[in-house]
């Protein structure tokens, strides 16, 4: 999915952060994510949902990256995950990423920003041709995401 969301923004100038990228985890923000922070106006961020939230590493990212001024520079966040459950489920639960980038994330960032979530539910009970079409669908949704 991250090769798929790199390629449907490709007409943007962009950096990857890559929290895995062979290192050992957890990881803390390091010199070159200060740097991308710095240097972006957007963030997306791409995940699987566990437990209806960020995985731990993601999690630990942006609340290392919350000490900072850093957010303040980013007028949008998308963020595109899969869920195992569906939307109802996932509501029922908190919808907790959800909310974060709706509306936790926002509110450090510059004025006037939002956030934007674009999932696949029931990423556990859905064929590969559903899979396929969520992918087909990410450049026209991260387009109007961004801009």
């Amino acid at each position: 999915m991250r090769d798929e969301i790199m390629s449907a923004i490709s007409s943007h100038e962009t950096q990857l952060v890559d929290l895995y990228g062979g290192r050992d985890l957890p990881r803390s923000f390091e010199q070159h994510d200060v740097d991308a922070m710095r240097w972006a106006e957007a963030v997306v961020l791409t995940y699987p949902t566990y437990w209806s939230s960020f995985p731990a590493p993601l999690s630990a990212w942006i609340e290392d990256g919350l000490d900072s001024e850093l957010w303040r520079g980013i007028h949008r966040v998308v963020a595109v995950t899969t869920h195992g459950s569906s939307r109802l489920v996932n509501m029922l639960s908190g919808g907790i990423d959800r909310r974060i980038v709706h509306r936790g994330l926002p509110r450090l960032m510059a004025p006037g920003a939002h956030g934007r979530f674009i999932t696949l539910y029931s990423m556990d009970a859905i064929g590969d041709d559903e899979r396929r079409r969520f992918l087909a669908s990410l450049p026209l949704s991260l387009g109007e995401a961004l801009g």
